[in-house]
């Protein structure tokens, strides 16, 4: 969709974009998100913290599925020697899926003692729901696709020792955080998740940039939004 923004002038604030060339399209481009790279090198470094030996990954069989899993297995190519941790084993799930019984039978047989993925809460929470009836002991790296109520309520019990990736905590004490989390409260009824948030900060951003140069004009506000 952001090529089709990109050849009618339409400036696009992405909240959820994390494919390393998506801001590479065009100059009508911009995200406040994090992107892969990120992601995967705080994976491994969380791997080393919990002191574990072998890596499993799950993640969605798409574009950005594949993408993450690759750049995890180039860093670990490139900084293996740094870390204890080895990557056994790479699966990915088809959209939709509910039961994960082979998969986590794999992981098992592969001797997997930490799984990360960057799938979202509704795949990932019967995932690891399912997998804690086998294992109790297996350790989870979860991206910001799960930082929601929506996980816990999925995951229940099983969602505790889940470790979690996300660029914004509503339990923060910056002020700007702690305003944002009570008035989203208030209306919604659960705290913000980091989409939340960062949908809030897209279209702020926009605002300023209209703002910034007086002007609601297309040009005038993807000129403006990078300031």
């Amino acid at each position: 969709a952001a090529e089709v923004y990109q050849e009618e002038g339409l400036p696009l604030v992405n909240a959820s974009a994390a494919h390393v060339d998506y801001s590479k399209i065009g100059d009508c481009i911009f995200r406040n998100n994090a992107i892969y790279v990120t992601e995967a090198s705080t994976c491994i470094q969380v791997t080393e913290y919990l002191g574990c030996k072998k890596l499993g990954i799950l993640n969605p069989n798409s574009d950005a599925g594949v993408s993450v899993t690759n750049e995890i297995e180039t860093l670990i190519e490139k900084y293996g020697d740094k870390f204890h941790a080895e990557l056994v084993l790479a699966e990915y799930y088809e959209d939709g899926t509910v039961d994960f019984s082979a998969t986590i039978s794999k992981f098992r047989d592969a001797g997997v003692d930490v799984v990360y993925s960057s799938g979202a809460y509704a795949q990932m929470g019967p995932f690891i729901k399912q997998y804690r009836e086998k294992d109790a002991d297996v350790k989870f790296i979860m991206s910001a696709g799960c930082f929601s109520a929506e996980f816990l309520s999925l995951t229940g019990e099983a969602a505790e020792g889940v470790y979690m990736g996300t660029s914004f905590f509503y339990e923060s004490a910056d002020e700007k955080v702690q305003a944002f989390s009570k008035k989203f409260k208030e209306v919604y009824g659960a705290d913000p998740s980091t989409f939340a948030a960062q949908s809030y900060d897209a279209a702020y951003a926009i605002l300023y940039a209209i703002e910034a140069g007086n002007s609601a004009d297309r040009a005038d506000v993807a000129a403006n939004l990078p300031k």
